[in-house]
């Protein structure tokens, strides 16, 4: 791509800008196709249709501030609570397992669950937007 410094002003400024939004595009595709692991045709109805599934740089910083606000409250917690919050939702464990790992009842782990996201789900109330896009009431 040619930066702005070799840009002599022989062709017209909208085609200097319009070669960069082409090759933004481009590259949108081509971390598309190797994040999902496809080939996608290089013709523009297949670039906006790529483009129109990225997230926008808003909506990122938001995903990134639940995030961490998440992972804040999670570490808040009670040590055996968050434990098995990361273990059900990050190492994808199921109750039985959890069970066996630690040594306990299936129930004693449900009830631990329970409580645990009902805890958090108390302490991220005073954040509206992230109970309504992430974190749903279910028992």
């Amino acid at each position: 791509m040619i930066d702005r410094k070799q840009f002599v002003g022989e062709s017209h400024l909208k085609t200097y800008l319009h070669r960069i939004v082409q090759n933004e595009a481009l590259n949108v595709l081509r971390r598309y196709e190797v994040r999902m692991g496809v080939h996608v045709t290089h013709t523009p109805e297949a670039i906006n249709q790529v483009i129109a599934q990225e997230e926008s740089p808003l909506e990122t910083h938001q995903r990134a501030v639940r995030a961490g606000l998440l992972q804040k409250t999670i570490k808040s917690l009670p040590r055996k609570q968050s434990e098995l919050l990361l273990m059900v939702y990050w190492r994808g464990m199921t109750l039985k397992e959890i069970a066996a790992e630690v040594g306990t009842g299936v129930n004693t782990i449900k009830v631990r669950l329970f409580r645990a996201k009902e805890i958090l789900r108390d302490r991220l109330s005073s954040h509206p937007e992230f109970m309504q896009t992430v974190l749903r009431k279910s028992a």
